[in-house]
């Protein structure tokens, strides 16, 4: 088996087996990491894939930025600085989305108060579950989602986002059954 700082060179040199051992090293760091951010309120148990792959991505990014001659501190000290501030921008583009999308619902929720009359108790009501839905959902289901609500179809919308018409039909599938559990 080889040390830390040999696999670290070797994956510099682009050694993908070398960096598979250096996940399966650093996994319970990974882990413990991403159970810290899934406690929060923007992220669910259903992130825990995207956020194990964010924080996967960083691992591999400090491994290729870890500079032996330069480094005053161990490369799992560098590592875990690097995860938190991974997951951390994860959670600040979270928390981005999360306002734009309210943004952009009460925005169109009062679009349609004003033309219908629906009152700002149930424009407020759909606001916070709209939010609450977009907590739910994934980037790519919530922009499946979207379009869906739009009334277009499946087609229309695999080709608005470069995905086959199968990936829409799953995604609007995973959408259902995440919102009836979820929701009702």
């Amino acid at each position: 088996m080889k040390t830390e700082s040999e696999l670290i060179r070797a994956v510099q040199s682009g050694d993908k087996d070398a960096f598979n051992e250096i996940i399966w090293k650093f996994e319970p760091l990974i882990l413990s990491t991403v159970s810290e951010y899934l406690n929060g309120e923007l992220f669910g148990a259903d992130d825990r894939d995207d956020l194990y792959q964010e924080a996967a991505i960083a691992l591999y990014s400090a491994a290729m930025s870890y500079d032996f001659n330069r480094s005053e501190v161990t490369f799992g000290l560098y590592a875990k600085i690097c995860l938190n501030n991974s997951l951390k921008s994860a959670l600040r583009r979270r928390k981005r989305q999360l306002a734009a999308d309210s943004a952009q619902y009460e925005a169109a929720a009062g679009q349609r108060e004003s033309s219908s009359g629906i009152p700002d108790e149930t424009k407020a009501d759909v606001s916070l579950l709209l939010a609450r839905i977009d907590g739910l959902l994934s980037d790519f289901e919530r922009k499946v989602f979207r379009l869906y609500l739009g009334g277009y179809s499946h087609r229309f919308i695999a080709e608005t986002l470069g995905r086959p018409e199968k990936s829409i039909d799953n995604a609007i599938y995973r959408i259902k059954k995440k919102l009836g559990s979820k929701l009702l």
